[in-house]
């Protein structure tokens, strides 16, 4: 019975194929939009387990040094030693993350390499 029912439904598609095209089309496109507002709203509202305290991280990346007047700019990856000196002394945000860029470094754990 339900195999007589998909021979009816696409017998009844291939009469009127732009028709098919145009309402399956429209179909799809509300169905995307209509997703992606939900996800969105659902994150802006509940941002979910990894961001739960997102407000109360500080994320430092990069840091810029400009001069307008003489027309420079340098840009460079956060030092361990700006975070120990200057973000380490903020009380505000509880967590503090520094990343850099991808590369070969020597770690040592009890003087040992």
């Amino acid at each position: 019975m339900l195999k007589n029912y998909f021979k009816i439904a696409i017998a009844v598609l291939k009469r009127r194929k732009f028709f098919t095209f145009i309402s399956l089309f429209g179909i799809s496109l509300t169905l995307t939009i209509l997703m992606a507002l939900t996800s969105l709203y659902d994150f802006t509202t509940d941002p979910g387990y990894p961001d739960t305290k997102r407000a109360r991280t500080l994320y430092v990346d990069r840091i810029q040094l400009e001069n307008p007047d003489k027309g420079w700019m340098n840009s460079s990856p956060v030092s361990y030693h700006f975070v120990k000196t200057y973000i380490d002394k903020l009380t505000r945000p509880e967590f503090k993350v520094m990343t850099t860029e991808g590369g070969n470094f020597n770690t040592y754990l009890e003087g040992k390499r």
